[in-house]
């Protein structure tokens, strides 16, 4: 990897939202936020900090303007021989986060906003991990964990060096805590009366935001109407089929429109985590929800029907060949403690360590501070989202 002298926090740069008439980024709220949680513990590494967004609101956020519209063009007309149009969307956008070797147009608009920088992303997707990899950055990516029912919400940390990577096994949250917040989670369920009347056996299907990118497959927006042999199985199979639509889905979308079709299915608004609980529940299917692996910490059988985005078990270094698995961490990653390991890891680089700030005497022998295991939380209440967890708060007050 190259040498680096700055940090650069950035993001999914291409990925759309609907404005109206308009597009606007879907991740520039994502990549700020990034930011602001994590400026404090970079500062201490004593290099400069910026931003990098497909959002015209930088530069009063210490950050460069990304104009994806424009490169979205200009690789439409590179992959398909069209002529350039202002365009973007998000069917072009799910179409091109997979698509790899990268193309060699986002490259070229990618390599000067980040010559010289480790890079700090939110949830990069594929193509720009590909970008990076290219241009010899050394880079983070940071992903939101399945598991949302921990007192806080839990972020992983994958990276392409290896030196890092173990740096993140050392932090890591260890899969007991999970475990045993199921366990007092299903505890407490245990003295409250079922949300519905369930039978034994019963399957729970889980509804997705319809234009997430864990419902990206093969290029385009994946639903449960490409699963009706599926669908029919499940109503042949089990004697009961509930359907969960997901918390933040917005009218009727093609999944919900797939389940409607078949009578047997009984849809519920019961929260998921009271749901789950249930000894009658056996099996959560669904096309790539967290739902699936929060399922298996209570005890339930999980079936995905498209491939999962990450691997949360595996945790496999990186290698010349793949990007390194995201770990699951305490939040020992917010602090300048955590930084300073990451940035002290490459040993006998000291030019790395000069350009980090970090004197030897901070890594040999010092006992640093360790943040608590989860502040409750912190960053759930930071970014907004809640996914169903506000009904836990309240049941297990």
């Amino acid at each position: 990897m190259k040498p680096f002298d700055r940090i650069v926090i950035t993001g999914d740069l291409m990925r759309p939202f609907p404005s109206g008439s308009a597009w606007v980024s879907a991740t520039a709220k994502n990549i700020r936020w990034l930011r602001q949680v994590l400026g404090p513990a970079l500062q201490a590494t004593g290099l400069p900090l910026s931003m990098l967004a497909w959002d015209e609101r930088m530069q009063r956020h210490e950050g460069r303007f990304f104009d994806a519209p424009v490169v979205a063009s200009r690789t439409i007309e590179q992959h398909e021989g069209r002529a350039p149009s202002p365009t973007h969307s998000l069917e072009a956008w799910a179409a091109w986060t997979d698509r790899l070797p990268v193309d060699s147009s986002f490259i070229e608009a990618l390599a000067p906003e980040l010559e010289g920088a480790l890079v700090i992303g939110y949830e990069m997707p594929p193509a720009m991990i590909d970008a990076l990899q290219t241009l010899g950055r050394p880079w983070v990516d940071v992903v939101l964990h399945p598991v949302r029912f921990m007192p806080d919400l839990v972020f992983a940390l994958r990276t392409n060096l290896p030196q890092w990577h173990e740096v993140f096994l050392q932090h890591q949250l260890q899969e007991e805590a999970m475990t045993r917040q199921a366990a007092w989670i299903a505890a407490k369920v245990a003295w409250m009366a079922p949300p519905e009347s369930l039978t034994p056996g019963c399957a729970l299907l889980l509804g997705q935001v319809g234009i997430d990118r864990a419902v990206v497959s093969a290029g385009r927006f994946a639903s449960l109407a490409d699963h009706l042999s599926t669908l029919h199985a499940l109503c042949v199979e089990h004697p009961q089929v509930l359907f969960k639509p997901h918390p933040y889905g917005v009218g009727p979308d093609r999944s919900a429109q797939a389940v409607a079709a078949f009578a047997a299915i009984q849809s519920t608004q019961a929260n998921f985590y009271h749901l789950v609980a249930q000894p009658e529940v056996e099996l959560v299917v669904a096309l790539n929800s967290s739902g699936l692996n929060e399922a298996r910490h209570f005890g339930k059988q999980a079936r995905g029907l498209i491939d999962p985005l990450h691997d949360f078990d595996a945790k496999r270094p990186p290698s010349p060949e793949r990007p390194g698995d995201p770990v699951a961490q305490t939040q020992d990653w917010l602090t300048a403690a955590f930084w300073t390991d990451v940035l002290s890891a490459p040993a006998g680089s000291p030019q790395l360590e000069r350009r980090a700030g970090i004197a030897s005497s901070q890594r040999n022998g010092q006992t640093r501070a360790r943040a608590p295991e989860l502040i409750a939380n912190l960053l759930r209440r930071s970014m907004n989202a809640d996914w169903g967890y506000g009904f836990i708060e309240r049941i297990c007050a």
